[in-house]
Order: C-alpha cells, then sequence, then structure tokens
C-alpha cells in the first residue's frame, strides 16, 4: 500500500472531522492533529477552513459522480438506468455512515462563509444530477417507455420527491425541520418503483 501524501491525510481527517463535529466546531488544529502533521502545514496546503471544506466537499462528493457516467452511457433501458442512478445517489449517501444528518447543516453553514468557488461547486453539483435525471427522462420519453410529458419537468418532480425521499430515509433533515414521518424502514426499490408508475406508459 503506498504512502499516502500530506495533502490526502489532511483531507481525509476533515472529512471525518467536520461530518463527525460539523463544519463550525471542526478546527484547523483539530484536522491537523488527526492528520499527524502540524497545523501550519495545513495552512500551507489550504489558507482557511472554509477552502479545505471546498476541496473536501469536490474530492469526496463531486468527484463520486463521475461513476454516474457509466449509468447514463450504458445501454440499459430508461427505466432501467433510472433504477440504478437512484442506487448510485442513495450508495454515495450511505458512505457517510451515521454522520449524515450533519451533511445539511454542515453545507449550509459553510456555504454561507465559503467563496465564490465553493458555490458554483454546489450549482455544479445540482446541475449534474438534474442532467443526468434530464436524460434518462428524455430517453424514455424518446423510446416510449415514460409518458410524452416535458421532460425538464418530469425531472423537477422525479428529482424534487427522491431528494425529499433521501432527506428522510437517511435523517439528513436540518435540526429546525424533523423528519414528519420514520422512513428508516423504507425501501429504495420500493419507492423507485412507485416513481416509476407515475411516469410509465
Amino acid at each position: 500500500m503506498r504512502n499516502r501524501t500530506k495533502r490526502e491525510l489532511m483531507l481525509e481527517a476533515a472529512h471525518k472531522l467536520f461530518l463527525k463535529n460539523g463544519f463550525s466546531k471542526t478546527k484547523i488544529i483539530d484536522i491537523a492533529d488527526e492528520a499527524g502533521i502540524g497545523k501550519g502545514t495545513v495552512y500551507e496546503y489550504f489558507p482557511s477552513k472554509e477552502l479545505l471544506f471546498a476541496e473536501v466537499f469536490n474530492s469526496r462528493i463531486m468527484n463520486a459522480y463521475d461513476k454516474a457516467g457509466l449509468i447514463l452511457n450504458s445501454a440499459c433501458s430508461a427505466e432501467q438506468k433510472f433504477l440504478d442512478y437512484a442506487r448510485f445517489e442513495a450508495d454515495n449517501l450511505s458512505k457517510f455512515g451515521d454522520s449524515l444528518h450533519l451533511l445539511p447543516d454542515m453545507v449550509m453553514t459553510a456555504g454561507g462563509i465559503c467563496n465564490d468557488a465553493f458555490h458554483k461547486t454546489l450549482f455544479e453539483l445540482w446541475s449534474l444530477r438534474f442532467k443526468s435525471v434530464l436524460s434518462i427522462m428524455q430517453q424514455g420519453i424518446r423510446d416510449g417507455e415514460f409518458v410524452d410529458a416535458d421532460a425538464e419537468m418530469m425531472t423537477l418532480s422525479v428529482l424534487g420527491s427522491f431528494n425529499f425521499y433521501l432527506l428522510l430515509k437517511y435523517n439528513m433533515m436540518p435540526l429546525a425541520c424533523p423528519g414528519v414521518v420514520d422512513a428508516s424502514g423504507w425501501k429504495l426499490e420500493e419507492y423507485a418503483q412507485l416513481i416509476l408508475k407515475g411516469i410509465k406508459i
């Protein structure tokens, strides 16, 4: 196994601590201690905690979406692509374990103070997810699998519903907005099939 670089050690430590403690409660010194390096070294690579968070978000969340292209470019039906994409999104979230409830608050807190580059990354993430689902809807309409409706409207409907499912299923509702139901027992396949019943011919 190769030796990890200082940058990799810092990103791993920051990722762990941001999820464990949230953005505001995580200090640079804590990240340095967790990575086993000096505090000054962290600042050599990342001049601020905000920039470090932006890089963690980009490397640990955005980069995972590279795999979405394999789903979208496959020769599968639109229905199968939607099911595969739904599993892909859920699998990405499951990697965060029991700390998922901190993710929305962490993004909102950091997003309020991070630079334009981070806001651009958030927009790119939303745009990437929207375009991914849109391409599936367009294929389904074109191939006669889905109802002949406005593809962008269908995408917003599907993505909005699925996003809310993920928020409830993985206990990601902000503390100020507790979940309205216990969705822990819900099965992804069943929920995805409910969505598909609404758009299939």
